[in-house]
């Protein structure tokens, strides 16, 4: 081996494949260097940075072969500015989750038949009026579907995808193809998690608009190759208190401590129980001679467009500067998204002490819950039972509507 090191200085030793998930694999890939590596029995992979990852057991175990495919490498004169050896185990999950589209299709037609497919699946589900549209792809049953969920439940209606290739590139066209936002890196893969704000707009049959959807993708991160699910949350517009079905105590409470001048007001309940439709539906209830600001990560729900007082902007800075920044700015109230961790908590705390209304939401099974979930989050006891604070606290549960009478 240290001889083989020797007579070929550019090569180095890898331990990881990190860097590499966002470059670009190379067009001649396929084309040049893979007969090549099929030759000699190499795994590699060729990018456009003109780097060459070999794996590892070919470079210490196979040196013959290995000598002898980067011969012929260098004999094509393709441009190679270094080969990296790397762990062969990885460049097997770095293939896979790169390379893992069938070479021989024409990828044109491919993308055509994605971009075709996923319009087919927004208008199911602009159809159905859902808030979920999952798509599951297994590479060891060769299939992909989708399925929709609506008002909490799956409903009973799913969409063929052909296969695991097919419903990966349909994945693939949404994902590379939408408005970054939230924990975006690079293009699609197979292996690690990723979000992205994706806006899709539905068209009916005569061209007309039919609707404009915000979708939240989310892919699920999965520590078996081939298997990933994803979802695409569709976010409805903005809904006004009025229009969530309250009951007339609840309905008049909520309008009371909506017009307090300070304290805060947090809303809790399962995934998916209307959280933050409830409570941005409540924010909207501020009057509009009022500086409003939203922190959210990232933004889920888009303010109408009659409310120009209303600045929403993405959670994402350092909270201590958004404080100083927000404070300058002078808010009249505040909707923060959720209070997941001890950053988002710390910050609208912080934000209700110095006298700024709250509005925010939690995960917890119930109203009284919400304090224990608020001191797993760190925030001091004295800061939620300070009358500076807390305003209210509620829990809720989405309820279905029955028909009076057919019930």
């Amino acid at each position: 081996m240290l001889a083989l090191k020797d007579s070929f200085n550019f090569i180095t030793v890898l331990n990881d494949v990190e860097d590499f998930k966002e470059q670009t694999v190379s067009r001649l890939h396929a084309d040049k260097v893979m007969p090549l590596a099929k030759q000699f029995d190499i795994k590699c992979m060729y990018f456009d940075s003109g780097i060459l990852l070999i794996d590892s057991y070919s470079y210490e175990h196979r040196q013959p072969q290995f000598l002898g495919f980067v011969t012929a490498i260098n004999n094509t004169g393709i441009y190679i500015t270094s080969y990296s050896v790397v762990p062969d185990d990885k460049l097997r999950l770095l293939i896979s989750s790169k390379l893992d589209f069938d070479t021989e299709r024409k990828p044109e037609i491919e993308l055509h038949e994605s971009i075709l497919m996923y319009n087919r699946v927004m208008e199911q589900a602009e159809r159905l009026g859902c808030q979920d549209v999952y798509i599951k792809c297994s590479r060891s049953r060769n299939l992909s579907f989708v399925q929709f969920k609506k008002n909490g439940d799956l409903v009973a209606e799913t969409m063929s995808l052909r296969d695991y290739h097919f419903g990966m590139s349909v994945c693939r066209c949404i994902y590379n193809g939408g408005k970054s936002a939230g924990e975006t890196r690079g293009s699609f893969d197979e292996v690690s998690l990723q979000e992205k704000q994706i806006q899709h707009t539905v068209y009916d049959f005569s061209g007309a608009i039919k609707a404009r959807l915000q979708i939240r993708f989310t892919k699920i991160k999965t520590t078996r190759i081939g298997e990933i699910t994803c979802n695409m949350r569709i976010q409805r517009q903005a809904l006004r208190l009025h229009e969530l079905g309250l009951d007339e105590a609840t309905y008049r409470l909520l309008k009371e401590k909506i017009s307090n001048a300070k304290g805060g007001i947090i809303t809790s309940g399962r995934t998916g129980s209307g959280k933050s439709t409830s409570m941005f539906a409540a924010f909207l209830e501020r009057p509009k001679s009022e500086k409003l600001f939203t922190f959210e990560d990232p933004v889920e729900i888009e303010a109408p467009e009659e409310f120009t007082n209303i600045c929403q902007i993405t959670m994402e800075e350092n909270v201590d500067d958004q404080m100083k920044a927000i404070n300058r700015m002078h808010p009249d109230a505040v909707f923060v998204q959720e209070m997941r961790d001890t950053k988002s908590a710390t910050f609208a705390f912080n934000l209700m002490i110095s006298g700024i209304p709250v509005l925010t939401t939690t995960h917890a099974t119930s109203a009284p819950g919400v304090i224990e979930r608020l001191i797993e989050l760190g925030v001091p006891l004295y800061n939620i039972v300070s009358d500076k604070a807390v305003s209210l606290i509620m829990s809720q549960a989405l309820v279905k509507l029955v028909c009076p009478y057919c019930a």
